[in-house]
């Protein structure tokens, strides 16, 4: 399928603000400006809930091209992203196939435009 852009469009499109008062901005082309070492996002919402744990998915991606996996959720007008806990490897693959949510990364509140 192709990504039409439309949970950066509802769900993260806007300015935030960290807990230090740093500026974060998310694009809807996926591009993000202040979360550190990171310069893209790509929302994915988990519809099965399974195995993929009971939270929604964002790849954040470096300039270099690396992409690290991590959940997300929304509290009224917060943004938390935190890691994701790898509990099992799929003996088939690589891929991690029970997660929960793990340490709070970023934890930032939506600017009123």
């Amino acid at each position: 399928l192709a990504d039409l852009g439309i949970l950066e469009e509802l769900l993260f499109k806007g300015s935030y603000e960290t807990s230090d008062k740093k500026e974060v901005t998310f694009a809807v082309d996926g591009r993000v400006q202040g979360l550190g070492e990171y310069t893209r996002y790509a929302p994915a919402i988990d519809l099965t809930a399974w195995p993929y744990g009971d939270f929604d998915h964002v790849a954040l991606e470096t300039a270099a091209g690396k992409s690290v996996d991590h959940g997300f959720r929304f509290a009224g007008d917060t943004l938390v992203i935190f890691k994701v806990r790898c509990f099992h490897v799929d003996m088939e693959g690589p891929e991690c196939d029970s997660v929960a949510p793990g340490d709070i990364v970023y934890r930032l509140l939506r600017k009123k435009e």
